[in-house]
Formats: C-alpha cells, sequence, structure tokens
C-alpha cells in the first residue's frame, strides 16, 4: 500500500482558483512515509472539466468518444466553452492550435497525458520531492457587465461565460516501494566468537525488504476565476437633453397613467439604460476596475488601457475624445507605478468621453447599441515557491508557480455600458458667456435652439419657480421670455435669451431653466439645482 503523501503547496496560497487567460503552475510536494523508501518515482497528469451554471445545473466537457450513452456534454472543441487544458513550455514556439478549439499562447504547447514522466530515482524514508503541472484556459473574446446583445450577438456565448468552470487534474504517482522486515531471531546452539563473514551472512538472513510496485491515485480542483470584475457608471449627464425620447427624458404628468409618449415606438428592450447617446453629442461613462480574487493572491498587473469600438457593422460609431494618442490609448503603467497593481482593497477608476456619430441608417429610429468595448492589457503576479522547495535540489527548477507572466499580454475586453442611441429632433447650444460680468452692467445669457424635424415645434420655457423677490434676494435681476411658448418652422434656428443685471458682487447662481417639447413630450433643456450656472460678478 502506498504512504506517500501528496500536498498541493499552490492551492495553499490561491484556495484552490486559477486566473483565467494566462497559465498557471500547480506545484506538488510528494513526501515519502517513515516506513517506506520510494525508488524510480514517476507520474503523469490527466485532466477533466466541467462548466456550472448559477442555477446550479451541471454540464461536463468532454470528447465525442469521451461521453458516456445518453449522456448530455458540452464538446470540448467548441472554442466558445473555452476547454481547458494541459500545457507544457516550450522556448521560442509561436503560437499554435489546440485540439480544444483555440491558439496557446507564445512558448507554451500542448501536453500529452497519457505517459509516466520521472520525478527522482530515489526518495528516502521521511525525504520530499516536487513536481508541478501547467494549465491554460484563454479569456472570452468579450466579457458583457450587462446583459444586452447587439445584433449578431451570441446569447448561447454568453452564457458559457456566466457559467463558473473547474477543472480536476488526476495525478498518478506510481513508485517501487521498499520497506524493511525483521525476522524473529533464532536461539544459536552454542556461545562462541564468529567469523567476521559469518555474522554479515547471519544479518542478511535476518533482515528482508518487502519490494512492490505501488500505485497513488491524487486529484487537484482548480476553480477558474477571471483576473478583473468592470463595473460601469454613466458620466456627467448634459442638461441639454435635446428633446430625445428616451423614458428617462419624459416629462412627468400626474394626471396620466402613463407617459405622454408612451405609444411611441420603442426599437430597444432595455428602456433603463442610464446612458443617453445623440448625434453630435459628446458622452462620457466611468469603469472600476477591483481584482476577482486579490484575496487568494491572485493579483493582476495593468499593462494598458484602450478604448474601442465593437468590431462589425453598428448603429453609433464613438469617437474618443479624451485619450492619450489616436490609438484610443487611455492608460499606460509604467515602472513603479503603484496603481499599476490590484492588491486587495485596491480599485483602479478611469473615464473617457467620447463623440457620438449615428449612422445614417439608423439616424430616423432609436435603438440599443453599448458605449464602446474597454481593452485591458495585464499580466499577472507569480509567487514564489517556499524555501523547501530550493534546498531539496530539484532536478526540474522552478522559481515561480501559481498564475505566470506572458511574453506578450493578455487582454481583457469589456463590453462598455448600454447606451441608448438617437438623433434627437432639436440641438441645443449655451452662446458664450460674457468673461467677467460687472455690477450693474447689463449682460445676456442665451441658447441657440435648433428644429431638426420637417415639424413645427410648439416649445414650453420656464424658468423656475422663484419670484422676482427671490431673484432679487439671490442678487440679480432678470428680463426676458420667463414663462411662455416658443413656435419654430422646420429646421428653424432660435436664440432663447435673457438680459441679467448683477445687484451685487461676488458668486451668484443663475435660474433654472428648462424648456420642453409639446410635440414629444419631453425636455429640450433640463436644468436641475446641481445644473445651475454660477458667476462671479466683479465689482
Amino acid at each position: 500500500m502506498a504512504d506517500m503523501v501528496v500536498t498541493n503547496l499552490t492551492e495553499q496560497k490561491t484556495n484552490g482558483k486559477a486566473m483565467e487567460g494566462v497559465v498557471n503552475r500547480v506545484l506538488l510536494k510528494f513526501k515519502a512515509s517513515d516506513f517506506e523508501q520510494c525508488m524510480d518515482v514517476k507520474v503523469k497528469f490527466a485532466c477533466s472539466s466541467f462548466l456550472v451554471s448559477p442555477e446550479g445545473k451541471v454540464r461536463r466537457i468532454a470528447g465525442a468518444q469521451e461521453a458516456e450513452p445518453g449522456e448530455s456534454c458540452l464538446s470540448k472543441q467548441n472554442p466558445k466553452v473555452r476547454t481547458p487544458t494541459l500545457v507544457k513550455k516550450q522556448e521560442g514556439l509561436p503560437p499554435q492550435a489546440a485540439d480544444v478549439g483555440y491558439t496557446l499562447p507564445e512558448g507554451w504547447g500542448s501536453k500529452e497525458s497519457s505517459e509516466f514522466v520521472s520525478i527522482t530515482p530515489q526518495l528516502k524514508s521521511g525525504e520530499s520531492a516536487f513536481t508541478y503541472f501547467d494549465l491554460y484556459r484563454p479569456l472570452p473574446y468579450v466579457s458583457r457587465t450587462q446583459f444586452v446583445l447587439s445584433e449578431g450577438s451570441d446569447a448561447e456565448e454568453f452564457s458559457f461565460d456566466q457559467d463558473m468552470c473547474q477543472t480536476d487534474v488526476d495525478v498518478t504517482i506510481s513508485y517501487r516501494q521498499e520497506r524493511p522486515l525483521q525476522k524473529g531471531k533464532q536461539p544459536l546452539r552454542r556461545r562462541g566468537r564468529r567469523k567476521p563473514d559469518e555474522v554479515e551472512a547471519a544479518e542478511e538472513e535476518e533482515t528482508e525488504v518487502e519490494d512492490d510496485i505501488v500505485t497513488l491515485e491524487y486529484s487537484a480542483r482548480v476553480q477558474w476565476v477571471a483576473p478583473f470584475s468592470a463595473v460601469f457608471k454613466p458620466g456627467l449627464k448634459d442638461s441639454h437633453p435635446c428633446g430625445n425620447r428616451h423614458p428617462s427624458n419624459n416629462i412627468p404628468d400626474p394626471n396620466a397613467t402613463s407617459p405622454k409618449n408612451a405609444t411611441n415606438p420603442r426599437h430597444h428592450e432595455h428602456e433603463s439604460s442610464d446612458i443617453v447617446a445623440l448625434h453630435g453629442e459628446r458622452v462620457g461613462a466611468k469603469c472600476l476596475l477591483e481584482a476577482v480574487a486579490a484575496d487568494d493572491s491572485l493579483v493582476p498587473n495593468i499593462e494598458e488601457i484602450r478604448f474601442e469600438n465593437d468590431e462589425g457593422e453598428h448603429p453609433c460609431e464613438f469617437k474618443l475624445l479624451t485619450g492619450k494618442d489616436k490609438s484610443g490609448l487611455l492608460y499606460k503603467g509604467g515602472e513603479g507605478d503603484a496603481c499599476r497593481e490590484l492588491l486587495p482593497g485596491s480599485k483602479f477608476a478611469f473615464s473617457w468621453t467620447a463623440l457620438a456619430e449615428v449612422n445614417e441608417t439608423y439616424q430616423q429610429t432609436t435603438t440599443n447599441t453599448s458605449l464602446g468595448v474597454i481593452s485591458v492589457g495585464w499580466n499577472p503576479s507569480p509567487l514564489t515557491p517556499p524555501e523547501e522547495y530550493f534546498s531539496s535540489d530539484p532536478s526540474d527548477p522552478i522559481s515561480e508557480h501559481g498564475p505566470l507572466p506572458l511574453k506578450t499580454p493578455p487582454t481583457c475586453r469589456y463590453v462598455g455600458p448600454p447606451c441608448y442611441i438617437e438623433k434627437a429632433p432639436f440641438s441645443v447650444q449655451m452662446n458664450r458667456l460674457q468673461s467677467s460680468p460687472k455690477v450693474a452692467t447689463p449682460f445676456a445669457i442665451s441658447y441657440r435652439i435648433q428644429n431638426l424635424t420637417q415639424h413645427q415645434q410648439a416649445l414650453q420655457v420656464s424658468f423656475g419657480e422663484s419670484t422676482i423677490a427671490d431673484r432679487e434676494a439671490q442678487g440679480y435681476m432678470l428680463s426676458g421670455l420667463v414663462n411662455g411658448t416658443v413656435a419654430l418652422g422646420a429646421f428653424e434656428i432660435h436664440n432663447l435669451s435673457y438680459t441679467v443685471i448683477a445687484t451685487r458682487p461676488g458668486a451668484i447662481q443663475m435660474p433654472q431653466v428648462c424648456v420642453s417639447s409639446d410635440r414629444f413630450g419631453t425636455w429640450v433643456i433640463k436644468e436641475t439645482a446641481k445644473d445651475r450656472k454660477e458667476l462671479f460678478i466683479v465689482p
């Protein structure tokens, strides 16, 4: 019976987790018991994987010849499944296709799991030897943080990415076991001194060695995790919604059981989208990256972050306005940059602004898409083997285990937040303010509003509910169309302006300007208390 003890040293650090997108090295320790010597120690590895859905449904990943009769398995050759596989280091090997439907990283090849590999010729009682195996599972081509599928997207592929993947690595250890057996001593018939050669012969007769070929089975389970989690949030909302017909821009009607424009057609399913992109307008978003398993010693280092437009034909193209260069670079990690390493408890936040350009095909409709794609290039921080490993003088020494950095950093691609797009019926632009308004000197504040439709439009103008006395108390007086209606013909431009006279120096807040469309029942200009313009008046 095999008495060898196997310890998974990597699991002690990572809690049995592995990072997708890089090669993960699992370091094993073999220790002979105090009552055996292990000769000609050999080992072989074989792996099998399965997916577990959020509902708990288990689906095994297997080849066509490996499935049991009547068993419904996922094909390991399906690239959407991203079947984990055993790999081995091969310096200089270019990226090559594996038999599991995807390409392996540069410098890594497939590992045969059917043959034994020698570990050590002899392992004395109580001594230890070490070996390892390498596993790889690629990242999904793109990750969707919200379930918003653009035209041509594959819902099945998304479901695979939502499932948890686990891999069982079966480790088979074979060795020749030697156990000393002591025979009972026979009483001597005569006493006297023996010759030395007679003593040695007697000892050999009294001690025998039990010699058996034994096999030990050990299983190492690995749970695959993504390097990052990404949370997207909308940027600053524009106070000029331009009459767009997104539900969040509807004018509330307390006397109606449904919004005014509930009968308007909707060509999107996710009316709760937080980001509205209008043709020719700026749109911004924020992203928060956090390491998924930093507490389990799986720490990623960010190399760079880029903004991209999603591949294929889409209803809207986004032109990056806040990048470091024309390639869409948002961040480049440098040596000594502490922000790039996502240790436990740390997060990495960034934002970007883009110009929305709706394709002509979609300019007469409303639809949903995503706000581009965020690509994060990264590499992991590997683990250092324990001191006992280096003192054992291993035959195949390694300096790292756990997640291993690759020559070409892997890339996580995240679909941006869901985005409602439309060519709005109006355009609004605030005209330039006077740089240094003075006390008792009139100055103008005006908005350029253009009707972009072929229809006659009626706009309702309101300057909030403040009275003349309230305005005087706040330090200004104004004249102009404070409450009333403005009529706009097809494609007509109107300058909505009012004149202000400041009555005291210092900071004063202008009134909230609200303009709505009667035809669409939506806001054209909607200033809230946070959007009120604050001016500094010079004496």
